[in-house]
Formats: structure tokens, sequence, C-alpha cells
């Protein structure tokens, strides 16, 4: 009876170290907002379609266009691994189309996310890299790649604390510089994307910017920037580029482009806030004519929308309606020109499309 007065002390005090004290330095991961569209370990798995496979091509397709005939190459993987790559964006380098910077998601399992790195410098024929930063670096995904006027290459994502950072290679990709976390970011950042001024006439010629959604803070639910003009030695304070949300919404699925003349536009989805189904309900659109430092032009409603998004649209596979952007540089009659693609469906001219 003894050894049981001495015993039950000490197993509440056990518990009470176990479950009622937490370092303030670690973020609660498991407190995330369910809008937020970053990966995470599920354990729960459902298998692909099987009967609609459609084999990648394997020889040459020869493609007439009214200014000549293509040749489509057949389809293989830049950087064949054991763990599974999503969300791929690419970009190329605005004095050397034959340099390609790539990347993804990665995940081998467990809890190592991380951010690939996949680089062509001969335009796409041969292929080098990682699935990870350095080789071994983690972070946790949502890349936004850029390649500035300098060659230099610059990749934002989410930190292994779920901020909003970056890094940059000054030698195509083979060696990274240390993350730097953006002055003012919470740890609720969530889908990033990149830009860079490469306009030769711009007055902010070699910034570039990085816009996102934060979670958490004074600018909750709101997308905000933040831009290097040192090739992402250093990154400006966040700052908000959206609105405030109207309410049961939230803004996310952003993009930035810079025009012929260095404006930054930005645009991204108006959501109903309903977690992973949080449709699309308008496009937000920003300008600025200040290298991001203001907003002549800032609202949620630019253009209606009826998007995709949903958090089992086949097989347990997400899909989203967010939006993307890009400007004519091309100096012709175009030059200047808006343009920007989503998912959309009801909504004319889309209705079931």
């Amino acid at each position: 009876m003894k050894k049981l007065y001495f015993l039950l002390p000490a197993i509440a005090l056990c518990y009470f170290i176990m479950t009622g004290q937490r370092s303030p330095d670690v973020p609660e991961k498991w407190n995330i907002d369910p809008s937020m569209t970053r990966m995470y370990t599920s354990g729960q798995y459902a298998p692909l379609p099987q009967q609609d496979y459609v084999p990648p091509s394997t020889e040459t397709r020869m493609v007439p266009t009214p200014i000549g005939v293509f040749g489509i190459s057949p389809n293989f993987r830049v950087h064949p691994s054991a763990g599974t790559q999503s969300e791929t964006p690419i970009t190329r380098h605005p004095g050397n189309p034959l340099i390609m910077l790539a990347s993804a998601n990665t995940f081998r399992g467990g809890s190592t996310f991380s951010t690939g790195v996949y680089v062509t410098t001969n335009g796409g024929v041969n292929w080098f890299g990682s699935d990870t930063l350095n080789n071994g670096g983690f972070s946790s995904g949502d890349p936004g790649p850029i390649i500035d006027k300098d060659g230099r290459f610059l990749m934002s994502y989410i930190t292994t604390s779920f901020s909003m950072g970056a890094s940059f290679s000054t030698n195509n990709g083979i060696n990274w510089a240390p993350t730097v976390t953006f002055p003012g970011a919470t740890t609720s950042a969530d889908k990033n994307l990149s830009s860079t001024d490469d306009a030769p006439s711009s007055p902010f010629y070699g910034r570039s910017y990085t816009v996102y959604t934060e979670f958490g803070g004074s600018f909750t639910n709101r997308i905000l920037l933040s831009y290097t003009t040192n090739g992402g030695v250093t990154w400006s304070t966040v700052a908000p580029v959206s609105p405030p949300t109207s309410p049961g919404h939230h803004h996310q699925g952003c993009d930035v482009r810079v025009g012929p003349n260095g404006d930054v536009y930005v645009v991204w989805a108006n959501c109903t806030t309903n977690g992973q189904n949080s449709t699309e309900d308008s496009l937000g659109f920003a300008r600025s004519t200040n290298g991001g430092v203001s907003w002549v032009v800032a609202k949620n409603n630019a253009s209606n929308m009826n998007g995709i998004r949903s958090s089992n649209l086949l097989n347990g596979i997400r899909a989203a309606g967010f939006p993307r952007i890009d400007v004519d540089r091309s100096g012709g009659p175009r030059n200047g020109w808006i343009y920007v693609a989503t998912g959309e469906k009801n909504v004319a001219p889309a209705t079931d499309v």
C-alpha cells in the first residue's frame, strides 16, 4: 500500500510533464488552417485509376501548325526517384533559353518533405538535380522557382517551421545558400509563387518578388508580398497586397508577374472558406507601379469566378482553380496585355468545362 502512495504522485507528475508542457518555440503543427494546401502525411492511400491509363509517348510526334511543323519529343522523367513529386513549376533563364529551372513538392515517406531542384542547360535534353535543396536540405514544399537577370537561381518555399522563406544559387542549382525567412512572416504561410523583373527598361530591373497567403498574424487570410533587390541575400518585410477579406472568405492561390515597364501584377482567388472545398468565388487583382511597395489597384472582385476546388476530385486527389498570370513582353502589338488562366465551372464561357 505504501508503494501505491509513492507511485500515484509519480504517475500524475509524468502525465503533467508529458501532456501539459510545450516549448513556446515549437509551432502548433497540429492546429493548422484547413484551407491550407501544403502537403501533409495522412497515411491514407487510394489506388489510382486503372482503366483510363495512357502509356507515355515513346516516339517523336510531328504537329503541323500555321507557322511550321513542331516535333514533340517523348515523355521522360527529369529526375527519377522513389518518392512522389507534385506541383511542378518550371521557369527559364531570361537571357539563355537553354537553361531552365524546375521544381516540385517531394515526399519520401515519414516526415521527409522537401523542395526539388531539377536543372537543364541544354534545352531540356538532359537534366541534373535532387529531390532536396543541397541534396539533403528539408523544407515544407510549395516551390516558387525563378531565374533573375544575372542568371541567379532563386527558390521560395515554406520552411521547416511553416514560415515563408527562400534560397539562392549562383552556380545553376548545384549549391544553395541557407534559407532566409522573410521578415514578418508567421508560421502559418501557404501557397507561394515568385517572379522577377527582367525588363531592362524597368526602373526596378532585377528586383524579384514572392507572394503567398498568411493564415496567421495581423494579415490573416490575405495575400502578402516580399521582394529582394540583391538576388535573394535579403528580403523586405512582408506587406499586404490584397484588401481585407469579406465575411466567410479568404485569399489564396496567388501568382505574380512583371510587365514590360516594371509594373507588378498579382492575382489571387477570393475563396469561400470551407477547408479543402473552398470554391474560388472571384478573381482578385492588384497592380503596383513602384516595385511592390504600394498598390494603385487592389480589388477582390476583378472578375467573377466559380472555381473547381475539391478535396476529393477523384481517388482522393485534390484539385483547385487557382489563377495563373502572365504578361506579354514581346514588344509586339499586344505588348503589356495581361492574361489569366483559371479552372472554372458553370460560369460562362466555361459552363461545364
